[in-house]
């Protein structure tokens, strides 16, 4: 009798063996994972930590930006932590602000995300905050189809993403 194989998952480790541990293994590889809290507790941080892993590891990573906070304060705050390397800015994480995307409403956003994927083709992508996303696009429908396209978009090109806000 032949024994049947158990598919597995892929797993995409978090750079922290402990909460990896506590995952399972770490998050699952090519979907879409919120990562939610309180203001202060270490979103952003737990994010990029992700992906200067990745990059490390020679992924390209898009990490995104909103009305939340510009680039370039958070590249200075993230100076501040070891899993930092100046070195893969720009090279192997792109970090670009979607602010002008989100002026030009969930079709404008979806268009801009698509073409940096696109351009880049990363195995990572991070929005930061989506939550200023869903609040800045529309209430109720239009935020929902934004999420479903994003989620399909993503899932085609397998690309791992995070989804970072306050809930």
């Amino acid at each position: 009798m032949k024994t049947r194989q158990k598919p597995t998952l892929q797993l995409e480790s978090t750079g922290d063996e402990s909460f990896d541990a506590i995952l399972g293994g770490g998050i699952p590889a090519q979907s879409v994972v919120v990562i939610a809290g309180e203001p202060g507790s270490g979103k952003t941080v737990l994010t990029l930590q992700i992906l200067f892993r990745a990059a490390r590891k020679g992924k390209k990573c898009l990490y995104f930006t909103t009305l939340a906070e510009p680039a370039i304060k958070v590249i200075r705050y993230m100076q501040l932590f070891d899993f930092f390397d100046a070195a893969l800015v720009d090279k192997q994480i792109v970090i670009a602000n979607l602010n002008a995307a989100l002026r030009k409403g969930a079709d404008g956003t979806l268009t801009e995300l698509s073409a940096m994927i696109e351009k880049h083709q990363p195995a990572f992508l991070a929005i930061d905050s989506f939550r200023a996303i869903a609040d800045h696009i529309d209430a109720g429908h239009v935020a929902r189809s934004f999420v479903y396209d994003l989620a399909t978009q993503t899932a085609a090109w397998g690309v791992t993403t995070l989804l970072v806000g306050e809930y």
